[in-house]
């Protein structure tokens, strides 16, 4: 029994006894005020119930929403592990380590930019210069690179 249906069962009770004078306005204020209680009572379950919906169907979405955001993440992860293989092969391609003669510091050169005309290099720790034969650094690199 809901309280709407209690209230109005006490109410048919109330009038039933045949209270007069002041007992009747004090229960009869009584009865309606329970009244308007589950009327307020009803309305704020409706709005639960609505928010509860509300709630469901956002739950729902974000679901929705976080499955969608780990597909984005793991494509984005493949694209830039395949941007990265991509880099990585281009300067192992344009880079070549060199060990200096002089004070055996090992450094790199990128051997577009870096190659003197006169086949020398410059050890960037010692300032030595040496010569070196570019063709052979360019076979020695293009071996590491095919395996």
């Amino acid at each position: 029994m809901s309280a709407k249906e209690k209230i109005a069962w006490l109410k048919g009770l109330l009038s039933g006894l045949e209270i007069e004078g002041k007992d009747a306005k004090v229960y009869g204020a009584v009865a309606e005020t329970l009244d308007a209680l589950a009327a307020q009572i009803e309305e704020q379950n409706e709005q639960i119930e609505s928010l509860r919906n509300l709630y469901d169907e956002l739950e729902e979405e974000c679901t929705a929403l976080g499955e969608d955001i780990l597909v984005l993440e793991d494509l984005f992860d493949e694209y830039a592990k395949d941007e990265d293989e991509d880099e990585d092969e281009k300067y192992a391609a344009s880079y070549v380590s060199v060990t200096c003669p002089s004070c055996e510091s090992v450094f790199y050169y990128e051997q577009e930019n870096d190659k003197e005309e006169d086949g020398m290099l410059e050890c960037p720790d010692c300032g030595n210069r040496f010569s070196i034969d570019f063709a052979f650094i360019n076979d020695d690199n293009q071996e590491e690179m095919d395996s």
